[in-house]
């Protein structure tokens, strides 16, 4: 736990650091000392200075690029890190906050995976458009751009995820501090804190609309005359008055008399309300009415409260419904009235934003215009399905694809947006879907929802009025996100981040349920881990989907290359994307699988006595299992769904005997079905001889039936030492793989390429080490793949490839099982399928090299020998069997030299 605690603490300060080293040269030196004397007495004063960064943060409500919010950034940085080093150097507290971290929860499970999927989005163009501009234009480009850097320029990619990391860890912080002890007092010292902050804005807003204080410098390039604030603009505005108007209600705990209490709740309601018509915003407009109706129902749920103290919420719900909308028009008529009835007062501004406010209003339906922001896209979205293009991209993406002179898309249709409208997607769900893919809006849909879903069931079932009104409050507030963020990024700027995740977190430190099972906590750690490994095993076709990326490397493939132009493009999709993505995956889930199986004790070889046995710890052998997944991407192949299929009966014959013996004849019947499959499904048929003789269907099929189940075995009996079967399997599909290319059949190409990429994974992790071998499912299916393609070259063009090559490629196995067969049978006179340790790897083993990896290398030169000879003359029947009679007496003599030797 300590490792994983260091390494948290350490991306904290990477994170926090980039921020503060930037600040160094974008902010003045004044700003830098008071921001590290705050942070400095954060680390002395955690939550009194978390308080008052929460009150004073709307000051720096600029959007990213502006100077106003670097100052947020930094002083946040600051704190953050006082923070988290105040609870570092506790190590009771420390431990406490991480066993509170990984306690199972669904909603810090979904942040989690966004946080991971953020990050992942920018592995691809944001890093490398970064180390591009830090080579060619500054070496300090990184750190320099972080903060002033644009939302249309592709580095923001990477510094929006930065400043979104820096809110989720205030929103942690929380999270990891808080227990049912000091729930109550932490979160209603939060919202105090943040309603003090609405005040700051409220006050100064009203104060520059009526030109008594003016707060020109904070938009001195905006002349707008809406209610603003402190923020440069109205929408920033809004979507803080939005969220924080559920907070107001925190004042319903600490008025002793309720009367009073309601009064001056309506009272601010309505102050609140006029600065959200003024701010002439129709997402806030929108937004406000479901939230009103939360509100009046904490209001009328303390009503119940003190004629029935045991009243619980949805029984008041049942009762009180109608009265809650009847009162939600009033309150809203009053303040539109209010608006109106003081628009004769002698100030130009005002009178003006009444108008504008009233056109507006007449628009309400046209949701600001934001559908037009929804086919550019869909479309920015079909570039990068997966991760998205990094972080926050829409405003770059669109530049880039649409907006410069020679986009790709310049003249499309969906080409709708004006210069200064494609910053943002103006949609946060649009904006997470162009930036982080499919996996992030899931993740941020999946986040909500567990939001309400559990926000709505504890209120339900709590009879505490304090801990109701706090859930009320915090479901009104992300209620309100969740609408507002149909028509704009609600978490664009700083101040309203913030607000979001520590929302966010109070509601997942609220509804946690410290009475788990460990059940529960295991199958979490599960979704978690298996959804992280299925995102990394995705991450390089991710990144082989880059257009950029996958153009760049054609067209130097084609320069280096040039006999390969025909088929570069293919090559490239090919040959090197799909192979990293397919040694990944195979890397990824062998290792997963070694570590499952060791902890389990699933699939693992125990030291016994068997005559095979080689290895001197216990060693998973479930090697198959990451080589059949691996071999799932085969399905965009045109024959990929009939080559699964068909190899599926032998691999789970093998797997099946892995887990538990089974008897040898119920293996021999899934490998004949397999073989028959890939007969009649592939036409993998021996249909001759060699030398022009051709051979009845029917004999060809069942001899094609024999000659896979015998493959299929043979590549079994092999696998034996560390890589030996691996390696003679990669040897062969090397040799497959040019005689695919060589007679221009790409669909078999393809599914070769596939299954080197699959065993360069698993023998990264079988040689020379050992830590996992085939197994019977491994070798099973790696058996069925070499006899099946083989024999298919030679039937889908018989008058290129020979016959006979599948035989001399395969010369091998195929020959060892014919030999021990024999030996066994006539030499020994026992039972021929008893096993034992007489194999010709065996011998050499115990004779030459006493070294397992050693003795796969030793046999691999040899073998390798006459597989490049079969390979050379593939078209050639006389050669390859040439080929055959040479290996088998050159295996006789070394098998009767090294046996004469033992005895």
């Amino acid at each position: 736990m300590q490792k994983f605690i260091k390494y948290f603490f350490y991306f904290v300060l990477f994170t926090q650091g980039w921020i503060i080293l930037s600040g160094l040269f974008n902010l003045p030196f004044w700003w830098v000392i008071i921001a590290s004397y705050i942070g400095f007495l954060a680390y002395l004063y955690p939550l009194q200075v978390l308080y008052f960064l929460l009150m004073v943060m709307p000051i720096f409500g600029s959007r990213p690029p502006d100077t106003q919010a670097h100052f947020l950034y930094f002083l946040a940085a600051t704190i953050i890190i006082g923070l988290y080093s105040n609870l570092y150097k506790n190590e009771r507290l420390c431990k406490r906050f991480w066993a509170k971290i990984i306690e199972p929860n669904a909603i810090t499970l979904f942040v989690a995976l966004f946080a991971v999927v953020s990050l992942l989005s920018l592995i691809g163009l944001p890093i490398l458009g970064a180390i591009k501009h830090s080579i060619t234009e500054d070496p300090l480009y990184v750190i320099k751009q972080l903060l002033p850097v644009g939302e249309t320029t592709l580095f923001y990619s990477i510094s929006s995820q930065i400043f979104l990391f820096q809110a989720m860890l205030i929103g942690l912080y929380i999270y990891g501090i808080t227990k049912p002890s000091n729930q109550l007092e932490i979160f209603k010292n939060i919202l105090l804190s943040l309603v003090a902050g609405w005040f700051l804005v409220i006050i100064f807003g009203y104060l520059d609309f009526f030109g008594i204080f003016s707060l020109s410098h904070f938009r001195p390039d905006d002349t707008a005359t809406r209610f603003v604030s402190f923020f440069p603009n109205s929408t920033w505005t809004a979507q803080y008055l939005s969220l924080m108007m559920p907070l107001l209600a925190i004042i319903l705990l600490y008025v002793r008399k309720t009367w009073y209490a309601i009064a001056v709740l309506v009272l601010l309601l309505i102050i609140g309300e006029v600065g959200l018509i003024l701010a002439m915003e129709r997402g806030a407009w929108i937004t406000y009415p479901p939230i009103l109706f939360i509100i009046w129902v904490m209001v009328y749920y303390i009503f119940a409260k003190t004629k029935d103290p045991f009243i619980e919420l949805k029984t008041f719900l049942r009762k009180y419904w109608l009265k809650v909308f009847i009162t939600i028009p009033l309150t809203v008529s009053l303040s539109v009235l209010i608006v109106y009835g003081i628009k004769h007062i002698n100030q130009q501004n005002f009178a003006k934003s009444v108008i504008e406010a009233t056109g507006k209003a007449k628009r309400i339906t046209q949701a600001n215009d934001r559908l037009k922001h929804w086919p550019p896209a869909f479309k920015l979205y079909g570039e990068n399905p997966l991760f998205g293009a990094g972080g926050d991209s829409f405003g770059w993406q669109y530049k880039v694809y649409y907006y410069q002179k020679d986009a790709k898309w310049h003249d499309d249709k969906t080409n709708t947006l004006s210069l200064g409208q494609f910053g943002t997607a103006h949609n946060i769900y649009l904006e997470t879907l162009v930036g982080k893919g499919i996996f992030g809006l899931i993740f941020l849909i999946a986040l909500f929802f567990s939001l309400f879903y559990k926000l709505i069931k504890k209120e339900l079932t709590q009879p505490q009025l304090e801990v109701s009104i706090i859930g009320l409050i915090i479901f009104a507030s992300l209620l309100a996100a969740f609408i507002y963020g149909n028509v704009q990024v609600i978490t664009y700027t700083q101040p309203v981040a913030i607000i979001f995740w520590l929302l966010v977190f109070m509601a997942a430190e609220l509804t946690h349920n410290y009475n788990y099972t460990p059940a529960i906590r295991i199958r979490f750690a599960q979704i978690l881990r298996y959804t992280i490994l299925l995102m990394l095993l995705l991450l390089p076709f991710h990144i082989a989907n880059i257009s950029f990326i996958k153009d760049f490397v054609i067209a130097k493939f084609t320069q280096v290359f040039p006999a390969f132009q025909q088929h570069s493009s293919l090559i490239i999709s090919t040959a090197i994307w799909l192979s990293a993505l397919g040694v990944l995956i195979s890397f990824l889930m062998h290792r997963h699988v070694i570590r499952q199986s060791l902890s389990q004790g699933l699939l693992v070889d125990e030291l016994t006595n068997k005559p095979q046995l080689f290895h001197e710890a216990p060693t998973p052998r479930a090697g198959g299992i990451g080589i059949y997944l691996t071999n799932l991407l085969v399905i965009f192949n045109p024959i990929g769904w009939k080559f699964l299929l068909a190899s599926f009966p032998a691999f789970f014959a093998g797997l099946m005997d892995d887990f538990s013996s089974i008897s040898p004849k119920v293996r021999l019947v899934f490998q004949v079905i397999s073989a028959s499959l890939a007969v009649f499904l592939l036409d993998a048929v021996i249909d001759s001889i060699g030398f022009g003789i051709q051979i009845p269907y029917w004999l060809g099929a069942v001899l094609s039936i024999i000659a896979i189940t015998g493959v299929i075995n043979a590549i079994n009996i092999i696998d034996g030492f560390n890589g030996l079967a691996g390696g003679f399997s990669l040897l062969a599909f090397l040799s497959l793989g040019y005689v695919a290319f060589k007679v221009d059949d790409m669909a078999l190409l393809e599914l070769i390429i596939i299954n080197i990429a699959a065993l360069i994974g698993f023998l990264a992790l079988n040689f020379p080490k050992g830590k996992i071998f085939l197994g019977d499912g491994g070798a099973y299916f790696l058996g069925f793949s070499l006899a099946t393609i083989a024999l298919m070259l030679h039937h889908q063009h018989p008058d290129q490839v020979s016959q006979w090559y599948p035989l001399g490629v395969l010369i091998y196995p195929v020959f060892e099982v014919i030999f021990s067969i024999y030996r066994r049978k006539f030499l020994e006179k026992r039972e021929a399928t008893l096993h034992d340790n007489n194999h010709l790897h065996q011998l050499i083993f115990r004779n030459i090299t006493k070294n397992n990896p050693q003795t796969s290398l030793y046999i691999l030169k040899r073998v390798s020998i006459f597989m490049l000879i079969a390979t050379i003359f593939y078209w050639s029947d006389f050669a390859q069997i040439i080929v055959f009679l040479i290996f088998c007496s050159w295996y006789v003599w070394r098998y009767d030299k090294l046996k004469r030797k033992l005895i």
